[in-house]
């Protein structure tokens, strides 16, 4: 094998690497019979009016993205913790309600925004969010 051929086979590699990272077919199936409180936003009015009072977990996201879906886990499981059950929890689709991602000035995905009274308290974007480092930040709040 030549040098030539290394270098190409290389970078077909890093290349195909780069098309995998977030890739439709690479998402884990997360079809949900769980029957977590998640609740889906669909509007900047839902939106607004699950965040003004009380304290609040948003999670933005792709639904074809993999990143998205491996931290999708920990948002799930937030809604079960009995600490936790005064809270809401909402799901927002980045592509599907762009007015909400506008208001809030959400650039990527996933991102996670806490509100505690209509007031931003924490935002957090990629993935490797706990359910414990999540859950500590909201009862801080309390």
């Amino acid at each position: 094998m030549t040098a030539s051929m290394t270098y190409k086979g290389f970078i077909l590699l890093v290349l195909a690497l780069l098309f995998v990272h977030c890739d439709e077919d690479a998402m884990p199936d997360t079809a949900d019979d769980s029957g977590n409180s998640l609740v889906t936003i669909t509007s900047l009015a839902d939106f607004q009016t699950e965040s003004e009072a009380g304290i609040s977990l948003f999670f933005f996201h792709a639904t074809w993205c993999s990143i998205c879906a491996n931290q999708r886990p920990a948002i799930e499981a937030l809604p079960n913790e009995e600490e936790l059950e005064n809270m809401f929890f909402g799901d927002v689709d980045y592509e599907a309600v762009q007015e909400v991602v506008s208001a809030t000035g959400v650039q990527g995905f996933p991102t996670i925004l806490i509100f505690k009274d209509g007031e931003e308290q924490d935002r957090l974007t990629g993935s490797g969010h706990s359910v414990d480092k999540l859950k500590n930040i909201l009862l801080e709040l309390e």
